[in-house]
């Protein structure tokens, strides 16, 4: 299975973002207030806002 859009909701956005961004050094193929999305090979990760606890959401 390969996994072409991977949605994560998380509480503290810019804390993912230097995260993936700059320690990991993933690409960042989009970015606003309250989402960003980074490129891992052939897939996606989103990244989004949210107050509540974190969960994840697969598109395939």
């Amino acid at each position: 299975m390969k996994i072409r859009e991977l949605t994560i909701k998380v509480k503290d956005l810019e804390k993912q973002k230097i995260f993936y961004t700059k320690v990991f050094g993933f690409k960042l193929i989009q970015s606003s207030k309250n989402e960003f999305s980074i490129s891992i090979s052939f897939s996606k990760f989103k990244f989004v806002k949210s107050e509540f606890r974190c969960y994840v959401e697969l598109s395939g």
